[in-house]
Formats: C-alpha cells, sequence, structure tokens
C-alpha cells in the first residue's frame, strides 16, 4: 500500500512488510532536521504522528477498511536524534468494531525510542 498523503510524504513514511516470523509490521520514517525542537532532538509529535500512521496503516492491511483512532498511549524512551526510525507494529486483537495495536520505535542502532499502544475503530 502506496501512502500518498501530506503527512507521510513528509515523515518519508514507508512499509518494509509484515515480517511474518515476529508477527510485526514493519514501517519507516527520516528524521529531519525541521522535525527537532530546540534541545536538537526528535519532537515527540513527530514520533506520535510516525506511531499513529503505522497503526492505522496496520489496520487498513489488516482488515482491508479504513480505521480512526480511539485512544494512543505512548511512552518516549530515548531521544531520536539523526537518520531513519523504524516502527515494528503487532496486533494485539481484533475484534468485531475494534482493533487493539502496540509498537516500537527504534533507530537505526536498535536503540526503543518510544513504545505506544493504541485502539483503533473499524469505520464501516
Amino acid at each position: 500500500m502506496q501512502n500518498n498523503d501530506f503527512l507521510s510524504e513528509l515523515l518519508n513514511f514507508s512499509y518494509h512488510g509484515f515480517l511474518e516470523d515476529l508477527g510485526f509490521y514493519k514501517y519507516e520514517m527520516l528524521i529531519k532536521e525541521q522535525f527537532k525542537n530546540k534541545y536538537g532532538i526528535l519532537h515527540g509529535g513527530i514520533i506520535t504522528a510516525f506511531i499513529d500512521n503505522s497503526f492505522g496503516t496496520t489496520s487498513f492491511f489488516l482488515t482491508g477498511k479504513k480505521a480512526v483512532t480511539l485512544n494512543l498511549m505512548i511512552s518516549f524512551l530515548s531521544p531520536g536524534k539523526n537518520g531513519a526510525l523504524f516502527s515494528f507494529v503487532k496486533v494485539i486483537k481484533e475484534g468485531k468494531s475494534i482493533i487493539t495495536l502496540e509498537a516500537k520505535v527504534e533507530d537505526k542502532e536498535k536503540k526503543v525510542i518510544a513504545t505506544a499502544m493504541a485502539n483503533f475503530f473499524k469505520l464501516p
């Protein structure tokens, strides 16, 4: 699935496939200088957008339907500084109308930048 929306283009968002042996969907974004805060590290809102985009795309792959965020909880664990970030998304449960997902975001050195959990609502 190719994302052609503004946010995906801004983040340089890309899908790297389903890692069947691990049960994860893998995504990538590129840290740009304009995404950094006054401390020189990646702004938490950009990480949040990356995770939310990863969850939404995974929900679509899973169901073939549009889904929207019901809630999203993120723990920021390390600063994102440069280069690429990778999101690994796992589907925890798919119900009749709600999908529960979790994610881990790592940098290229496999340092965990953030973890997250969310519920998405399947649109009719």
